[in-house]
This record gives C-alpha cells, structure tokens and sequence, in this order.
C-alpha cells in the first residue's frame, strides 16, 4: 500500500464554484492513523425521512446521520456545499494515492453519496463499526451503499454483500430484535482490523518486510522470526491437533519494535461437539475440561 502525505491544508468557500484549498503547510513529522485520514462527521446532516429496506435497529452502523461510515474520526468530509461548512474546513494529511481528495470531490453532495467519496488511506487499527469492516458482522450504514461501493472492486467485498451478512436478508425488522441475533451470520473477516492494504494471506513466520518513507532512514527491513511458539491443546485428557498461524504482525515504527499475535485452533472431537450457539444462548459444554500449555 502507498500513501501519500501532505502538510496541513484547508478550504475556502467560493459561490457557484469548488472550493478553494490553501497550499500545504511544511511538517517535519505527520502522525499517519485515522484521525489524519479522510473522514470525519458533518453534524448538519438529520436522518433519512424513510428507513431502507431490510432496515432494523440492531443493524444500522453510525447512528450519528453525519458520520462517515468508513471513518467517522477523520477530517474533510462535509455534505454541501455552504460556507459555513467549508471556509476552514481542514483536509486529509494521509491519503491513498489511488484515492486522493481533488477540489472536486470536497462536497458530498448527499449523504446518501457517501460511497462515492474516497477511501481513506492510514496505518492504524480499523474499527469494529467502520465500514466496510462491520458487514461482516451483519452491520450496514445508515445510508445504504450501492453494490459497486469501491470496496467491491478493491475485492474486499462482494457485490450482494448487503443480502450475504445483512439484517435484511430474512426481512427482519426492529419488532424481533432477538432473532436478529440468533440468525446473525458472522464472517471470520470481522476479527481483522488491519488497514485495506495491510491485509495478506497467512504467513509462515519467515517473510521480509520493507518500509518506505516512515523512518528519517527512508527504508526499515526486517524479516519476521521462524520459530513459531509451540501450542499443546488437550481436551478432557486428550490431546488435539493444533494447527497455528500468525493472526497479526504489529510494526512500531519510532520503536523500532514488532509483535507477533499467533493464533491457535483444533478440530474438537465428536463427543465434545458444541451445540448451536448464538449471541443470545451460547454454548460453552466441555470447555471446562480445555487445557492449554504454550513453550
């Protein structure tokens, strides 16, 4: 992923016409997480007259109408195009170069046009509630994405993700909250909060990794360990097959440090078979007898 960094800009409102930015100023550091992305909440916007369907409570994200589904903490998303919206209305100082905020692109004209402005760009932790991160929890915008939002074509999602994890798939509504919860389909992709373009395929424990621009030597190189931790699972006295992969590999840049998070998992054996749990009735039977030794 390539980011693009610039000094702190603002804009200036100019009638019948896009607005004017100011030349960016000089930095000598730039924190690059999400606060300094695209982004943000335009306070202005109120709630849709009429809910979209499939619509419920349990599955609105962003109940705060203004806020920017993909990053409600950043800075230069505004929804029209008046001067009190835009004269000193800061800008993205981190940005992907593929999705940069041109003078055109300042004004949502709509809220319901959210998908058509940029994709934020960062190096931190992607929330549990962004979008497009929280679809796989069966979460969607207030204001509905269209199925050829950006993330579809950056193949991050596919294209019926709305009818794949959403709450409208059975066309439950905000009267039967409780089976919301108990159909609630859940992808393994909610768990991974790695910025788009941090997200690789599992890695043995041995890869390089290069880094361009984030450290005064332009260029940091490492390799990540290969001696992974040994996981031993038994389960009521007997010893399961463990399989294990890196989950997460954190990189501190001013550290100078990384961390590895390695996760562990095993097939649980017939006679020890969980019964269908959900959010509302979980089912923890024979967990008691688990028994976990890492070296």
């Amino acid at each position: 992923m390539t980011l693009r960094v610039t000094g702190d800009r603002r804009c200036h409102h100019r009638p019948g016409a896009v607005p004017l930015v100011s030349e960016p100023e000089p930095f000598e550091t730039m924190p690059l997480g999400y606060d300094r992305a695209y982004g943000g909440v335009d306070p202005r916007v109120d709630y849709p007259a009429t809910p979209a369907d499939g619509e419920d409570a349990l599955g609105l994200l962003m109940t705060v109408p203004g806020a920017y589904p993909r990053n409600p903490v950043g800075r230069g998303f505004v929804v029209g195009n008046a001067p009190e919206r835009i004269d000193g209305l800061r800008l993205p100082n981190v940005e992907r170069v593929d999705q940069q905020l041109r003078p055109e692109r300042i004004v949502c004209a709509d809220m319901r046009q959210w998908a058509r402005q940029p994709v934020p760009g960062g190096l931190g932790w992607v929330d549990l509630g962004w979008f497009p991160r929280c679809v796989f929890g069966g979460a969607l915008p207030l204001f509905p994405a269209p199925p050829d939002v950006a993330e579809v074509g950056l193949g991050v999602l596919p294209a019926d993700f709305a009818t794949r994890w959403g709450p409208g798939r059975r066309g439950l509504g905000p009267d039967d909250p409780a089976d919301v919860l108990a159909d609630l389909v859940i992808d393994h992709r909610l768990f991974n909060g790695a910025s788009l373009g941090l997200v690789v395929p599992p890695l043995r424990g041995d890869e390089a990794i290069v880094t361009t621009g984030l450290c005064p030597e332009g260029q940091l190189a490492l390799r990540l360990p290969a001696d992974p931790p040994r996981v031993h699972l038994r389960l009521a006295g007997r010893p399961l097959e463990v399989r294990l992969m890196i989950h997460t590999v954190g990189l501190l840049v001013d550290e100078r440090l990384v961390y590895l998070v390695w996760r562990a998992s095993a097939p649980v054996p017939a006679d020890h078979a969980l019964g269908r749990a959900t959010f509302t009735d979980p089912d923890r039977t024979g967990l008691e007898e688990l028994e976990i030794l890492v070296t």
